[in-house]
């Protein structure tokens, strides 16, 4: 590292002043931060429980297996008119062609 040139050096006469500024960590600010650990450490207990039973191999369901949709059984409701307690309402809506 080189020294700088005697231009670059002076000496001022004078005072200086200044108000450091920093992070002050008091006990009452914990409280700010228990939720988001809480929340964190739920997840990370979320996160290794499915770890674990995924090495286990206790998974129930498995969405890219099409047998437990194939063996379910529809269940059919009296009271409705479509006779269905699961159905899937369709709104129409015309789609445009827009050509550029």
């Amino acid at each position: 590292m080189m020294d700088p040139p005697a231009s670059c050096m002076r000496t001022m006469n004078g005072t200086f002043s200044a108000e450091v500024t920093g992070l002050v960590a008091k006990p009452v600010h914990i409280a700010f931060l228990i939720p988001m650990t809480i929340l964190n450490l739920v997840s990370l207990i979320a996160v290794l429980i499915s770890i674990a039973k995924a090495k286990r191999g206790r998974h129930e369901f498995d969405p890219i297996d099409p047998r437990p949709l194939l063996l379910a059984e529809p269940s059919l409701n009296q009271g409705d008119d479509s006779g269905w307690s699961d159905r899937v309402l369709y709104r129409s809506r015309e789609v445009r062609g827009y050509h550029i």
